[in-house]
């Protein structure tokens, strides 16, 4: 669309035909939602974009091997959802259209029936402007379980963060848990860990066994991870409170045998009124040789050490 700007500019030029997109009333209804959040981000910038306008733009869009025939009233229907009969080449007209604007991607597509988490890290994906494969690959490489322990008044905190990734979409699903030990030789357990290094992960497991007890249920928080060569985040919703966090990740350390991740230092945002730093953080991949060398690789932005 000349002379307009719309969000997901960033976008490439998707490669889809919409030919083989079965058409679903799932899928109805999100090209609906989303032609209509188009009109509105349009009329922001051009007053008295009316919806002879949008079918004009529509039925002219360059994308199409032929232009459709159809009016005004009927996008004004479908709109509106005004029960009407529509064919499936409508709907495809719809979504070539959507695709040629850069208004959603491909991915965006395969997503619109999954659950909210998974459209979510969709649409953070594509605002990153990430290719699939760079992304599915960097995903690789970081799914697995990766563990820390904190102290706290009387009690010791295991946090594990489980990542894992969805081919359909190409999503990177976050799980994180706290658990927590209640314990009186609190000092005798950092001692003997050396203030709880991760080189003695193995064996302040075995002192939790015999000089702390299991309290509580865990916490949970669910969400996603999005990555590109310049920034790693995972974003966490607290299935509980209610409440979000955002790891941002600024080091990644490689074991280059395996070709994973072993080590992620980030830094936590808690989603408070104020914001809310709570300063840098290391999760070490729970079944690897903790005693033994990391290797350690510069990464473009993650800014590995």
């Amino acid at each position: 669309m000349s002379g307009t700007v719309l969000p997901r500019q960033n976008l490439a030029v998707p490669a889809i035909d919409a030919s083989r997109v079965r058409i679903s009333n799932s899928l109805i209804d999100f090209l609906r939602a989303e032609l209509r959040l188009y009109k509105a981000a349009v009329r922001k910038r051009r007053s008295g974009f009316t919806d002879q306008k949008l079918a004009d733009e529509i039925q002219f869009c360059p994308a199409l091997a032929s232009p459709p025939s159809f009016s005004p009233e009927t996008l004004r229907r479908f709109l509106n959802n005004i029960p009407q009969q529509h064919g499936d080449a409508f709907f495809r007209v719809i979504i070539v259209f959507l695709l040629h604007e850069k208004w959603i991607a491909p991915a965006d597509l395969a997503a619109h029936d999954k659950d909210a988490i998974s459209r979510t890290a969709v649409a953070m994906q594509e605002f990153f402007g990430s290719a699939p494969e760079t992304m599915t690959a960097l995903f690789r490489q970081l799914e697995g379980t990766y563990v820390r322990y904190a102290l706290a008044p009387a009690r010791i905190v295991r946090i594990s963060f489980t990542l894992t990734l969805r081919h359909d979409p190409p999503v990177l699903r976050a799980l994180e848990e706290q658990v927590f030990y209640a314990t009186t030789a609190a000092e005798h357990v950092l001692r003997e860990t050396g203030g709880l290094h991760p080189d003695s992960y193995r064996t302040l497991h075995r002192l939790l066994a015999s000089h702390a007890q299991q309290e509580g249920a865990s916490r949970y928080s669910a969400g996603f991870g999005v990555a590109d060569a310049n920034a790693t985040a995972f974003f966490v919703r607290s299935e509980l409170t209610g409440g979000g966090t955002i790891y941002l990740v600024n080091g990644l350390s490689y074991d280059q045998q395996r070709n994973r991740v072993e080590t992620m230092r980030s830094t936590r945002y808690t989603g408070t009124a104020e914001g809310g730093t709570e300063g840098g953080f290391e999760f070490f991949r729970s079944n690897s040789d903790l005693a033994g060398p990391i290797s350690t690789v510069g990464m473009s932005g993650h800014g590995a050490a």
